[in-house]
């Protein structure tokens, strides 16, 4: 239920802003002819707020979020590599993977201690 109210409190805050702002309701109607796979980011973000939600219990605040981010950094090391979805093409280097490696040995050493 957290995740479901974190989501609800969001969707107000959106809701309140596109009328502040007199955003088209037309742009929210388009919404229904946009390819299926556009929507997985929001089933991906609701995956993940859950997760959160139910790791922080079980694993602490300080391990969870160390996770998170050192996934974050190794998925964006990806895409700046291969030049995913458009971005420019920064390639892996020495100092990135060592940031990498220090950031995972910074969660080992939060899991071990």
């Amino acid at each position: 239920w957290s995740a479901f109210l974190s989501f609800l409190a969001g969707t107000i805050c959106l809701f309140v802003y596109g009328i502040v702002t007199r955003l088209p309701v037309s742009q929210l109607w388009s919404a229904r002819s946009v390819p299926w796979y556009l929507w997985l980011p929001g089933v991906i973000g609701a995956i993940y707020v859950g997760s959160v939600i139910m790791l922080i219990p079980r694993l602490g605040v300080a391990l969870t979020f160390g996770l998170v981010i050192a996934g974050q950094l190794i998925i964006s090391i990806l895409l700046d590599h291969f030049g995913w979805f458009g971005v420019t093409v920064r390639e892996v280097s020495w100092g990135r993977m060592a940031g990498a490696v220090l950031l995972l040995i910074g969660v080992w050493l939060i899991r071990k201690y």
